[in-house]
């Protein structure tokens, strides 16, 4: 039966428009997990995008120079790229090493950023941004109890837990 609320807050049937002693659904309320496992998603989308847009934008950026400042960016990028990548493609589990390492590697894209912004290497700047700003909510208290809550240790497992 389709049931909206009417204009003084009685439900009515939409087939017929007649009252109905039924109460309009409400949704569920979403638990602190849940709500948490959500934002770490779409940190993880946001890592992941971002560090793939930083290692494109710092090859465009760097291989046309000979720039020396540029080029060890792009290698720091590819680096941090090969870190990144299974950090956040895992960082919803919760796993307690992608925590880590997206909290050591978020302060690096700070710095390339910065380090960007002197260079005037424009490019650079959009990706670096977009992974540096996840180093905030990550630190959270309430994520950081998450992933120590939730994550699962080979001897956890092991053990049945």
């Amino acid at each position: 039966m389709n049931v909206v609320a009417a204009e003084h807050d009685e439900p009515v049937d939409t087939r017929t428009d007649a009252p109905t002693d039924e109460a309009p659904e409400q949704p569920a309320a979403e638990s602190a997990d849940a709500r948490i496992r959500r934002r770490l998603g779409r940190y993880r989308w946001q890592v992941l995008l971002g560090s793939m847009l930083a290692l494109l934008l710092a090859m465009a950026e760097a291989v046309p120079t000979t720039d020396r400042v540029l080029w060890a960016m792009l290698i720091v990028t590819s680096v941090q790229f090969v870190f990144v990548l299974p950090a956040s493609l895992v960082l919803a589990e919760p796993k307690r090493w992608a925590h880590y390492v997206l909290l050591v590697a978020t302060p690096v894209s700070a710095v390339l950023f910065v380090v960007a912004l002197t260079q005037t290497a424009w490019l650079m700047l959009p990706a670096n941004l977009l992974i540096a700003v996840v180093f905030v909510p990550l630190r959270d208290a309430e994520v950081r109890a998450f992933v120590r809550r939730h994550d699962r240790t080979l001897a956890d497992i092991r053990a049945g837990r």
